[in-house]
């Protein structure tokens, strides 16, 4: 399972596109929790960006409103 550990380290230290592909397609437990990594990872990656999104379009509509009065 060096492959999973590696992917995990990853993930944790920010790369959020680490995914576990070789250890998903297994048809055991370990395979089930290479996919539940996976689907954790995207789940995560996904509220993050949205996140950034919220945030950029929140931080810009103040802006943009007060630029219009001037």
């Amino acid at each position: 399972m060096p492959d999973a550990g590696k992917h995990n380290l990853l993930f944790a230290a920010g790369k959020l596109d680490s995914r576990v592909p070789k250890l998903a397609r297994r048809k055991d437990e370990l395979g089930q929790l290479g996919r539940s990594f996976n689907t954790m990872a995207e789940r995560i990656s996904a509220l993050l960006h949205n996140q950034q999104r919220l945030i950029r379009d929140t931080s810009a509509s103040p802006l943009q409103a007060q630029q219009r009065w001037y």
